[in-house]
């Protein structure tokens, strides 16, 4: 990060504060990420909760890039940095503070056509009030694909007053980060009242990763208010943006937020026609999962619904059917509009 804090804090741990710089955020996992599975001294009288400790027996080694003992990251002072540190240090004190913040530096943004970009997307054209919606949160691209990347922290900034009970993140199962999912970890921190929300996002086994897509998906409801004067502009943007390699070294990403417009009290789907039938749990078949959750449907399974199919060869193939999306099974595997 191009930072070096100093010893105003010396020797005193914090539990949560692994970069000692006064406030706890998605910064500190980052640095607790290059030393996950460290073994030391343990801590005396330690304890998860929000209060100076002696730091005791020094790990002999220092946070890379600052003049921090690695003591630091055991959160919990049992001389094991591991799970335990990120939960009852760093998540559960998080945003708290003390003494006087040093604040954390970032790098500048990324130039578009130059740097790896950072993308906030959705499938909805426009929105209406008390809309549910799910938009993709992806890393890198085709042409600019990620490389060396140990750890991600970003802000997403948000009008709180357009939003019912904030943002949060849910992550694809075997994103290309780590396909296992066991050799990485994520925070998501909301603050509703100040809309803000931040993710970061680690690798714990020592060995980056490259590639490119979809991570997840920021989800959310739009307020219900019918007092507010349509139509409405909801821009989510991105801040304080780094992408960080094993070494704490960074490199700049292109960031690119989403805007939609709040015009009406019905959300309208801009659903591609691809044909990728699911299920609803209403036992409905959908074209694609757009389609569904367009529907209000948000829980499904890929594949038509088993229901009786349709006979191929009973199809009048010039018969005027309208257009008219009731899709139906053939017995053939083929899913027809109606």
């Amino acid at each position: 990060l191009g930072m070096t804090h100093s010893s105003l804090f010396s020797q005193m741990v914090w539990p949560g504060d692994i970069n000692n710089n006064g406030r706890v955020t998605g910064i500190d996992l980052l640095y607790l990420a290059t030393q996950f599975g460290s073994l030391g001294p343990d801590r005396p009288n330690a304890t998860t909760e929000w209060t100076p400790q002696e730091m005791g027996q020094s790990w002999n080694n220092t946070l890379p890039g600052i003049l921090i003992d690695v003591a630091y990251a055991d959160a919990n002072g049992n001389g094991y940095i591991f799970q335990d540190d990120i939960d009852d240090g760093i998540s559960a004190n998080f945003n708290k503070t003390h003494g006087t913040e040093i604040p954390d530096v970032f790098p500048p943004l990324g130039q578009e056509g130059v740097d790896s970009p950072i993308i906030v997307s959705s499938p909805v054209a426009e929105a209406g009030l008390g809309g549910h919606l799910e938009f993709e949160l992806s890393l890198g691209s085709e042409a600019f694909p990620i490389q060396n990347f140990y750890g991600l922290n970003f802000k997403l900034l948000y009008d709180p007053e357009l939003v019912d009970g904030g943002l949060t993140f849910e992550k694809n199962q075997g994103w290309w980060v780590d396909p296992t999912s066991v050799r990485s970890r994520y925070l998501v921190k909301d603050n509703p009242d100040e809309g803000i929300l931040e993710i970061t996002i680690v690798k714990v086994n020592h060995i980056t990763s490259e590639g490119y897509g979809p991570l997840g998906k920021i989800v959310f409801d739009l307020t219900d208010n019918n007092n507010l004067v349509l139509p409405l502009s909801l821009d989510i943007e991105f801040m304080d943006v780094i992408m960080t390699n094993g070494s704490m070294q960074h490199t700049p990403l292109y960031p690119v937020g989403a805007s939609l417009m709040i015009t009406s009290n019905q959300t309208t789907y801009a659903c591609p026609d691809v044909v990728a039938p699911v299920c609803g749990d209403n036992g409905i078949t959908y074209l694609n999962s757009c389609y569904a959750e367009a529907a209000g449907v948000d829980n499904y399974t890929e594949g038509v619904c088993f229901s009786d199919c349709i006979d191929p060869n009973l199809i009048n193939p010039y018969a005027d059917c309208g257009d008219e999306y009731n899709p139906v099974c053939g017995c053939n595997g083929v899913t027809y509009i109606n």
